[in-house]
């Protein structure tokens, strides 16, 4: 079986992330890497189930001062990290905004 193409490369982080997640409320992590699809986040010690219908917010501050909150849903959940699919696509511009920043940094 053939692994599905990225659209997008990742760009590799390690910036500080915030995530609402319903459950445990305000969850910080660090930011693995990010693509125009989705993110991989460290949350530590932190598990987060994985459930299609759970939604996060992921709060980022960009270079202009402004949070950015993106919806996204839990596709896979290990030792290793949290990985999050974006959903809503209206936030494209809010996604390339937080990857020229974190590409910059």
């Amino acid at each position: 079986m053939k692994t599905p193409r990225r659209l997008c490369s990742r760009i590799h982080a390690h910036a500080d992330v915030m995530i609402y997640y319903p459950p445990l409320g305000i969850i910080k992590g660090k930011i693995k890497n990010i693509t125009l699809e989705g993110i991989a986040v460290d949350l530590g010690p932190i598990p987060i189930l994985l459930m299609a219908d759970t939604l996060v917010q992921l709060a980022f501050k960009t270079d202009n001062e402004t949070m950015q909150r993106i919806s996204a849903i839990v596709v896979h959940s290990t030792s290793s990290g949290t990985g999050f699919m974006f959903c809503d696509s209206t936030a494209h511009h809010a996604i390339k905004a937080i990857r020229n920043t974190l590409n910059a940094a």
